[in-house]
Formats: C-alpha cells, structure tokens, sequence
C-alpha cells in the first residue's frame, strides 16, 4: 500500500556478503502469496557459487544476510542451490541443485545432483543433504522435476549410475505433502538394467495424476514407456512385465519414442521401427495406454496400430477418442495410394493396420494426398479431401462429417460427403493445395488462412473451395457452412453455399475466424459490375447458414476512388477484445487505404461514413501512443517498434484508431497498455514467465 523508502540495508532486504552473490537471482512467488528468492551464485564463505533458496513470508519483510539458519544452502563448490525451483500444483516447492553445465559441458564423472522439497507456508532452511533432499549420483547434470496433476512429482535423472554401470537412469516419485529423502535407488525408484539404458529420459504427465516414462535407449535401444501411479509411483528394473517394450527382434531398431495425452487420462505410445537389413520394415507404432493402471507387453499388432509412415499424425479428440492419419496409405504393393483415416476408441485403443474395414478410405490414386482435418469441442470431425476423384471426374473434392463418438469406415462416396461435380472443383482446398503445391495440414490451430476448413461458432464448420466451378464459370469459388451435430451430404451449389458469380472470384480463398465464432470471407479478386478485383468483405454468423452470390447486399465491397489500384479492396483482419469481439476488421488499400469499423458486418460500399481514413506513418517514425497503433495482424505495437512505410510491395498498413477501447489481446486478464507499461509483459502471451498462471492472476507475471 505504502511501499518502501530509503538505502537498501541489512534491516529492509535479503543480501549478500560478497560480489556477485545476487548474480542470476530470481524471485519465485507462491500460490499461497508468500515467495521463495534463488540466489544460485551465493558463495558459502569460501565454497564458490554453493547457492541458496531463501523463503519469504508475503506478509512481513525479508532482511538480512543469506545464511544457514535462514535459507537452504548449498556445500560444494559450484552446487548452485536454488538455480531451479519448481512449484507444485498444491503450491509446494522443490529446488533441483547440482547444475555444473557451465564447467563441464554438460557430462561429469560421478557428479552430484539433488532435489530438494519444501512446503510453501514455511519453506526449509540448513545444508542439502540426504536427510532433506533426494541425492543422485550420476555422469551427467541433468536432473528433472515433474510437477503431476495431483500435485505429487516425480524426478528423473537419466544419468543416474548404478553398480559401477554409467547412465542407467531413474526417476523417483516424491510426495507433493512431505517430499522425499534419501539416496536415488533401486528401492525407491524406477531403474534401468544396463548402461545407457538413460531411463527417465523424457516423462510425461496425464490428466488424471498419473505418469508415464519414456526410456527409447533402454536394453540397447529396444525402447520401454513404463506407467506410473500418481499416488504411489513405480519402483524396479524397466521390463516387458511393467512397460510397453520394444520386440528382442527390433533391437536398435526402435526410436522416437513419444506420448500424446488423451482427454479423460488414457495415453498412447508413439514409437518409430528403423528398418534392419530388410527384415523389419520402417513405419510407426500407436500404442493405446490405460491411463489408471499398468498396460505392459511387447509392443506389435495385436496391441498397437502400424503405419507405414513414421510421422503420421495423431490427433486427440476432445471426447477422449483419437484419430491417426496417413494420406498415402494403399491396400497392399502395387495397389493406389488412396489414404486413410482411422478412428481409435479413447477407452480400448485401436490394432493391427488401415483397412476397408477400420478406416475412411479413398478410392483413386492421391485421394486423401492433401487432406485436412477439423474437430469441434464435441468430437465430430471433418475430413476435407480436396483431390478426391468422382465416378466423372478428377480433383471435384470432397468434405466427409464424422461422428467422433463412433468413426466412419468405407470409402469416401457422394453417399456420404459433400462434394464437387466439375473437375478441379477441389472441394475444402486452398489453391495451392489444389495446384499441387501443398502437403496438406491438420488443423493444429484454430485459425488458419491456409486452411480450407474452419470450426466456427457452435461447433460448427465452414468448408472454403475457391477453386469451385459453378457449371462453365471458372473458379468463382464457394464457401459452405457445415452443421457440427449432423454434417451435410450432396454437392455444393449456389443454394447451399455462399458463392462468386464471375470467372475467377475465388470465394473462400481467405477465411477469418472471430473469438465469438463468427467469420469473416475476404475475397479481393471478387468483380463488381462496373470494377475488376474490385474486392469484397462479407461477414457470417457461425451459427446459421450463408447463401447465395457475394454483393452489395451481404457485403463491403471495393470501389474505384482510393489509392493507384483504382479502389481495389486488399483486405486486412483486426481480432479486438471487449465489446468488439465479433465486431471489428480492417480493408486495408495498399495506398491510401481505409480500416472499417463494423458492427455486425457492414455492407455496400467503402464510403467516409462508415470508414477512418489511416494515417501512413514517415520513414523511422517511432509509435508515439503504442495503444492506438494496430499492425495489419492485429498485434498492438510497443513504443519500441519502428513503423515500416506501407507500399504496394510489401503491403504493410499500420493503423491509427482513436478511442478503442481497453484490448487484452491474450486474454489474460490485464489490458495490454497495463501490460506493457507496468508490468512489462507480453500482451500477446498469456502466461509471459511460463508458470502455469495467467500473467493477471499471476503476483510476478
């Protein structure tokens, strides 16, 4: 409230005793409001850079000198107490010690590491050792802590020795309540069996506070993902009878070992089989994991899923299923490659391989070679196959709807997709896909512009073809509003769709997605009656269906009085938070231009009335109010960004807007001046330090 005044002493804050001591400090606040400072560099008299962690009561002072009876410390040389702290998700803590990266390059003979546990309302105070902190001995550094979900943890020291054998590894479950202590064993953790087996070399945390450890290298790189209880952990030697294991026959033949998360806290095991002289072939293993309890075996088809490709994707739904994707899947040597979309039940996995049987198919050569994907929040999908072949003709497209709570088997059909007639319709493409220059994409993010389906409001889909033919007129271009519950089967029309009515419109070349879940089609090569390319923007509830051609009537349209392209509209995107959510994008000219403040969508023509003219920054003009400047992609810019000069080139416009309201871009809960100005945090990232808390929830964002 009042804040504090005066010389830095002994008698108002924590100090050193000697130079550099505060070297690389760092304060680490707590869920409870108190806070704990590393001082990884604090010398322990004599001892160089023995370091210490210091908790504070967030409600009284911290003064004096670092010492013994007030902190945590380190007694070795270069221990560096205090470099890493982890908080719990119970607001526990734990200091991992022992980081001499910095002299030994990472590797060192029998080097000592430690973690060391502490409750958050009165920290820990005395020297690391066994009877206060976990003790590893090791060839190398590197010691990890885990937080899990149940605010339990687990550390992992995949260098840990064992018996005169170097990097056998192991990874110890701690208490998130009380820790634990004690040497790094055999009875107390999960171990390797040889060296270099390096277990604990990756663990991944599910949902539901339980964990897995992935050990690729483990029997000399058969490879082992073990399952551990969040409650009790997991202790012995890594075996066929406690994980999944790679076969005796693909010995260093396994590697890439991964996990993926499924909703609900089951988990699959992804892992890459190497060729070996012929004998197995190379492809990718998906192995469903139940989250609860030991799944254990030798990995193969009768528990796993092969794809021949070692990088096919695995996508989770948000109902806990999971779908695996291979777009040059064939039936067999010499058969076409048509692709495949397979569905796994979240609750028991998915085996064996693709087929007609257990996946989405395609029917032709190259069916699925671009294919997207996009799921909404109850797990129903759409697999957009722009190259897909009719009985007809080539490349017409096609958008199949899938229930997520079931999967779809069989061939891809006009029985049971949306599809095109005339070739080249490439129904759900981007044009480079559609041109062959694309690889396709897999809906990863929810906003793409080159991604020709979209999730929109209600769960529900557009599907973008801008290559669409209606009849004899040439890619006048087509955008179609899928219903997420139902789908829709048939072909896309001018009845069904929102669409173009002059060669080359290219409806749906650019798609924009709001917060709200409704959109925005920019079209800039759309033709008015009396203006080429004159271009358009047409705004669309995500909750009902659009129809019909793009004109006056339903959308902004470019006219020819602006700029040196006689007015053509070079459309732009604004996302803005607070009351306009849904409300506010930009048509931006390349000179010149205009940024249109709408609500709910204007229509007809750029005029004065309903437009503010931009303001062109001079040439290494700095941003005098940063608050009311807006780059084209919407980012508000900082006092330190030097604002480049808009030119038909580049087609860079900055944007001047006064009397927006308060923006918080990330939604973090501080408005993005308070952001830059106070706190100095990043305004387009909602958790600036990386904590697990948004910066406004966060007391040191």
């Amino acid at each position: 409230v009042s804040g504090v005044s005066g010389n830095i002493t002994s008698s108002n804050s924590l100090i050193g005793t000697k130079k550099h001591d505060f070297s690389a400090a760092h304060v680490l606040p707590l869920r409870s409001g108190n806070y704990v400072v590393g001082s990884p560099f604090w010398d322990n008299g004599e001892i160089i850079d023995a370091g210490a962690v210091t908790w504070g009561d967030g409600d009284s002072a911290l003064n004096g000198h670092i010492s013994v009876e007030s902190s945590l410390i380190g007694s070795s040389e270069h221990e560096r107490v205090g470099a890493h702290i982890v908080q719990l998700r119970n607001g526990n803590y734990v200091s991992v010690n022992g980081a001499q990266v910095a002299y030994t390059g990472g590797n060192c003979d029998n080097c000592v590491t430690s973690a060391t546990w502490a409750d958050q309302d009165v920290g820990i105070v005395g020297q690391v050792s066994s009877s206060n902190s976990l003790m590893s001995v090791g060839t190398e550094w590197t010691m990890e802590v885990l937080p899990l979900h149940n605010g339990n943890y687990v550390v992992s020291r995949p260098g840990w020795n064992r018996d005169g054998l170097e990097g056998v590894g192991a990874v110890t479950w701690g208490d998130g309540l009380s820790g634990v202590t004690g040497e790094m064993s055999a009875g107390n953790s999960l171990i390797g069996t040889l060296g270099d087996d390096r277990v604990g070399e990756r663990v991944i945390d599910l949902p539901n506070g339980n964990f897995v450890v992935l050990s690729q290298l483990w029997n000399g790189g058969r490879g082992a993902a073990t399952w551990g209880d969040g409650l009790l952990g997991a202790v012995g030697e890594v075996s066929p009878e406690n994980s999944f294991t790679g076969p005796t026959e693909y010995a260093q033949g396994l590697g890439q070992w991964g996990a993926i998360q499924l909703v609900g806290g089951n988990y699959l095991v992804t892992s890459y089989i190497k060729s070996q002289g012929g004998t197995v072939h190379s492809g990718q293993m998906i192995t469903w994991g139940d989250g609860a309890s030991k799944s254990a075996g030798e990995i193969s088809t009768s528990n796993s899923f092969f794809t021949k490709g070692h990088s096919d994707p695995v996508i989770p739904l948000p109902n806990g299923n999971y779908i695996i994707l291979q777009e040059t899947w064939s039936a067999g040597a010499g058969a076409p490659s048509v692709g495949a979309v397979t569905w796994g039940d979240g609750s028991v996995g998915v085996f064996g391989s693709a087929s007609t049987l257990n996946s989405l198919v395609g029917r032709n050569d190259n069916d699925l070679r671009a294919l997207v994907f996009e799921s909404n929040e109850d797990g129903n999908y759409v697999v957009s196959s722009p190259l897909w072949d009719s009985d007809q003709a080539a490349d017409v497209g096609a958008l199949t709807w899938v229930n997520g709570a079931t999967g779809l088997v069989g061939p891809i059909t006009p029985e049971n997709s949306l599809i095109g007639l005339t070739t080249g319709d490439c129904i759900g493409g981007v044009v480079n896909a559609c041109h062959g220059l694309g690889t396709g994409n897999y809906g990863f993010e929810y906003e793409r512009r080159d991604n020709g389906v979209h999730r929109v409001g209600n769960g529900n889909f557009v599907v973008a073809s801008p290559l669409w033919n209606n009849d004899t007129t040439a890619d006048v271009g087509a955008v179609t509003w899928i219903d997420g519950k139902t789908g829709r089967i048939g072909t896309v029309t001018n009845q069904n769709s929102l669409v173009g009515s002059t060669t080359g419109d290219q409806i749906g070349e650019r798609v924009e997605v709001f917060r709200d879940g409704n959109y925005v089609v920019i079209s800039e090569k759309w033709d008015s009656d009396d203006l080429e390319d004159a271009g358009a923007v047409t705004w669309a509830d995500g909750a009902v269906r659009m129809v019909g051609s793009v004109s006056a009537e339903n959308s902004l349209i470019g006219f020819g009085e602006f700029g040196t392209r006689d007015g053509e509209l070079d459309a732009g995107f604004i996302q803005q938070d607070a009351a306009f959510v849904s409300d506010l994008y930009a048509c931006n000219f390349c000179e010149g231009g205009v940024v249109i403040i709408a609500a709910r969508g204007l229509v007809g023509s750029v005029t004065a009335s309903n437009s503010a003219s931009i303001i062109a920054p001079s040439p290494g003009e700095m941003v005098k109010n940063p608050f009311d400047y807006i780059d084209h992609s919407g980012r508000r810019l900082t006092s330190s960004d030097t604002l480049p000069v808009p030119t038909s080139a580049n087609r860079v416009v900055l944007l001047q807007i006064n009397g927006l309201p308060p923006s918080d871009m990330d939604k973090d809960g501080l408005e993005d001046d308070v952001e830059i100005t106070l706190y100095g945090t990043d305004p387009n990232n909602p958790d600036t330090d990386g904590d697990g808390v948004l910066d406004g929830a966060d007391a040191f964002p």
